[in-house]
């Protein structure tokens, strides 16, 4: 999508998906398609079919797994080199990685 949309369609429809998360559930591919319909995309059907779509469930997977095991609990988390870092200490702790490097 961002790459036919462009970042403020992709950042207006991040926002309507989250805004719509209740719905997602029951609703999900479908409400992408309508979502994308309301923004006015130029193909609501394909918003569709990538929501349907298998092709990113091992790396979202991957993900889970990574950030369950450095012990993310909520969103947002930040891991600086290899580590979770609590937001006030999110600062210090890129300080201190780049003077590192």
């Amino acid at each position: 999508m961002l790459d036919r949309q462009g970042d403020e369609a992709f950042w207006s429809f991040t926002k309507a998906v989250f805004d719509n998360q209740g719905r997602l559930p029951s609703q999900a591919p479908g409400l992408f398609s309508t979502l994308a319909g309301n923004l006015g995309f130029d193909d609501p059907p394909a918003i569709a079919a990538a929501g349907r779509s298998l092709d990113h469930d091992s790396a979202v997977e991957s993900d889970i797994n990574r950030g369950q095991s450095l012990g993310v609990k909520r969103t947002p988390s930040f891991v600086v080199d290899g580590s979770l870092v609590e937001l006030r200490e999110l600062g210090t702790e890129l300080d201190q990685t780049l003077a590192d490097q």
